[in-house]
């Protein structure tokens, strides 16, 4: 009887760490979504150079259209940061939920209930991304147009590259583990504050606006 009943808290509760860490890898979500509930007043950053309208219609058509893409970009980071959700308010919230229908007009009620639902929405989400099927199914894809795309020869170099290769010499090593780094980190998903910096955000943001 002992063991049943912590296996029904246990295994729940590992179930829930690992939805939640993997969501911490692979989202980022706004300021409103706190640790326990959904909070529509919950501040959002404020960036310290934000344009003015003047600014964004002053220059050419082209300066203009380039200042409204950075702006719209940079407005779209603000506030983001890493996926937070704690296993007691996702008990608690269960609770209320299932067994607590009369107070559903509260506003702590709703609150919890929709923070839970967010919650499952998102491993559902996740969920989608990580299968199994759906991978093999875009690996198909991919390999049929590398077979499509790629000749014969540049095919057979492109697992030859250097950063798939352990050189005698440490310098060139290195070399290419400060490159496979900076690949990392510009593929990286989930939040890490340095990633959602001003500077880089903006230089990137130009880079992004010219290739478009």
């Amino acid at each position: 009887m002992l063991w049943s009943i912590l296996a029904l808290f246990l295994g729940g509760y590992e179930n829930f760490r690992a939805s939640t860490n993997q969501l911490e890898s692979f989202y980022t979500c706004d300021a409103r979504v706190q640790a326990n509930c959904l909070d529509d007043k919950a501040p959002v950053q404020e960036r310290k150079r934000r344009m003015s309208s003047a600014g964004l219609l002053s220059g050419t058509q082209e300066e203009v259209a380039a200042k409204m893409f950075e702006k719209e970009l940079l407005e779209g980071l603000e506030g983001r940061k890493a996926y937070q959700y704690n296993y007691t308010s996702f008990w608690i919230a269960g609770c209320v939920k299932d067994f607590c229908c009369c107070f559903k007009n509260m506003d702590c009620h709703k609150k919890r209930v929709e923070r839970l639902d967010l919650h499952e929405e998102s491993v559902t989400r996740m969920q989608t991304e990580t299968d199994i099927v759906g991978m093999v199914r875009s690996l198909r894809l991919v390999d049929f147009n590398l077979r499509t795309q790629l000749k014969q020869h540049q095919r057979y170099f492109v697992n030859k590259f250097m950063n798939y290769h352990i050189d005698a010499d440490c310098d060139k090593n290195a070399v290419q583990v400060d490159h496979t780094e900076k690949e990392h980190e510009l593929t990286e998903a989930g939040y890490k504050p340095s990633q959602y910096i001003d500077e880089r955000v903006k230089d990137m943001s130009k880079k992004f606006n010219k290739d478009c």
